[in-house]
């Protein structure tokens, strides 16, 4: 059975977040139609039978949300490259939001690539979760790692969207598959910002202990995350050499949505 969000209008899409990693100049390129190190994707298709007027929406951490507006033909796809726009930024994380006349069908895909390299080593690409929000609140995410070997690291970053008018507060667990009894931490979303967390770089106290000691996030781990109001997460777990800025390697997913009362942990 459908669980009550599939049952929404197609209108109102969270697609994903996004980060538009781009560490060296475009004169590196050595081929003019060579992507750049990182390419970002909008997808929307128009299953209608008349044109559909969208608005894509982005939100950020430190700024109002930018937007921008086109048309999609019926049974059409129309695809608009993230990376290029002056309203999308770069190496700073943020989030794509779809809104239409008509029922549409988004998606976006990230691609990291390696300069001299036209094959991406990275690709990311999440299905999109349907508006609006109503009572989402409590996210999971039950498979998060980070770590590595002595030539290579992987770093996970979780991102928070509040589209909301109004600031949430949002507490954290982090909940170790090695150690008892994992760490947590509270966080302001404020009005329509994204909260980027580098996870690496996080100090969460003691589970249950406000002034514990700070626990060091490595190895497996859950996260559970209770919101004062709606919100969207996502998580990104990024790959990379060591001495190496290029993304060797990623995979993201949105997090479960705990709705109603059938769905209580």
């Amino acid at each position: 059975m459908a669980l009550g969000q599939y049952r929404r209008s197609g209108r109102l899409w969270y697609v994903s977040d996004g980060l538009v990693w781009d560490d060296l100049p475009v004169s590196y390129r050595t081929d003019p139609q060579r992507p750049l190190e990182c390419s970002s994707k909008l997808f929307v298709f128009n299953p209608q039978d008349r044109t559909a007027q969208v608005k894509a929406r982005f939100y950020h951490t430190n700024r109002p949300p930018t937007s921008i507006r086109f048309s999609v033909r019926a049974g059409k796809i129309k695809t608009v490259e993230l990376a290029s726009l002056d309203e999308v930024p770069h190496r700073q994380c943020f989030w794509i939001v779809v809104e239409s006349d008509l029922p549409v069908l988004p998606q976006a895909c990230h691609e990291d690539y390696t300069f001299w390299d036209p094959v991406p080593d990275a690709l990311l690409s999440v299905a999109p979760y349907p508006g609006p929000l109503k009572d989402e609140t409590t996210w999971l995410f039950p498979d998060c790692f980070q770590g590595g070997a002595t030539s290579w690291y992987e770093q996970e970053t979780l991102t928070l969207l509040n589209p909301r008018r109004q600031a949430v507060k949002a507490r954290i667990r982090y909940l170790l598959r090695t150690a008892e009894p994992g760490a947590e931490e509270q966080i302001e979303i404020p009005a329509e910002r994204v909260v980027a967390l580098n996870v690496w770089q996080r100090n969460p106290r003691l589970l249950g202990r406000k002034n514990g000691p700070p626990v060091r996030l490595t190895g497996e781990y859950a996260v559970r995350i209770d919101a004062t109001g709606p919100i969207v997460t996502q998580s990104t777990r990024r790959a990379r050499w060591l001495g190496q800025p290029s993304i060797v390697g990623a995979r993201s997913t949105m997090g479960f949505p705990m709705r109603g009362d059938g769905h209580k942990v």
